[in-house]
């Protein structure tokens, strides 16, 4: 959820279930970078992707850690 969060869309357009509409700050060239990542990514192994999620999650847990504080 917090990956689908952080990109503007929904699980469900994140792993491939259903097409919709991003919302308009996820047309920007960084995001539009990010996701050309996240197809690469796909091709990864199953270990290898299970390791960038990890990797995406605990930067997102650490940013939210961050707002807590301040």
């Amino acid at each position: 959820m917090r990956l689908a969060d952080a990109l503007g869309t929904s699980p469900e357009e994140l792993l491939g279930i259903r097409r919709g509409r991003r919302k308009k700050e996820a047309e920007s060239p960084e995001s539009l970078r990010l996701w050309r990542k996240l197809r690469q990514v796909e091709k990864l192994s199953p270990t290898e992707r299970r390791d960038v999620i990890r990797y995406i999650e605990a930067l997102v847990e650490r940013r939210e850690l961050k707002r807590e504080r301040e």
